[in-house]
């Protein structure tokens, strides 16, 4: 099997900022880093413009890193059509590989901590004491639900409204894996009203949304269903949809 290239979800790339790119890989087994030899090289493209053009990588990992200069993006406009490739070495062999990214104003942000798991079932965290995978999983599962409906995520306002979303879909995944662990009805049941609640909250959700990518709520930016799609029937604001 060929080297893994661990990646969830288009990166976010925030405008005039200092930040460092990350090429995470793994070998086969999906547990062991993979070593990148020197010489490495990350090109970016701003749709078919290269920002960014071969230039060196820090390869002292894993993982290989690249620091992106605020002065960069600083006056570049937001879009969702940025690609990183990053040609590297690995055992001896040349590889490409290939990471979408969004150059934004501001990434959206997790809001659920463990403690917040468990406030809402006590003694999770003594029963699960990988929560915090779990976590983590729920998010890149909403954030990606949430991009396949043409909903970019760091245009959300109202992070605070995937709360329930993300919280449900946490227990739900940690009741998941204790259902095949555990010969137990109780645990199933769990999972099972730890889906429905996820199911719901993710229907119920509304949330302001930055239609016009300005960074501000204005009268336009009306709150919309987390579960309805972004459609236009004129031309789509610049970096949505492919633009």
């Amino acid at each position: 099997m060929s080297t893994i290239h661990s990646q969830s979800v288009p990166r976010d790339i925030e405008r005039g900022v200092d930040q460092t790119l990350t090429l995470d890989l793994f070998a086969a087994d999906g547990v062991t880093p993979v070593t990148i030899e020197e010489g490495g090289k990350i090109t970016i493209f701003r749709g078919s413009i290269a920002v960014v053009d071969a230039v060196p990588v820090t390869s002292a990992g894993p993982p290989a890193t690249y620091n992106l200069l605020a002065a960069t993006t600083t006056d570049l406009e937001l879009a969702d059509n940025w690609l990183e490739l990053w040609d590297v070495t690995v055992a001896g062999k040349v590889e490409r590989f290939r990471r979408r990214a969004y150059l934004v104003r501001h990434p959206l942000h997790p809001v659920v901590v463990l403690q917040d798991l468990e406030d809402r079932h006590k003694g999770v965290l003594t029963l699960f004491p990988d929560l915090a995978a779990k976590l983590r999983t729920a998010y890149g599962i909403v954030q990606r639900r949430l991009i396949a409906l043409r909903n970019r995520p760091q245009l959300v306002f109202d992070s605070w409204a995937l709360f329930e979303v993300i919280l449900n879909k946490a227990l739900e995944l940690a009741f998941n894996d204790a259902r095949t662990d555990v010969n137990d009805g109780t645990w199933r049941d769990f999972r099972n009203d730890y889906r429905q609640d996820y199911e719901a909250a993710w229907d119920a959700v509304d949330f302001a949304y930055d239609w016009d990518s300005d960074g501000t709520i204005q009268d336009d930016d009306e709150y919309k269903p987390a579960g309805l799609a972004v459609v236009y029937f004129n031309k789509p604001p610049l970096g949505i949809g492919g633009r």
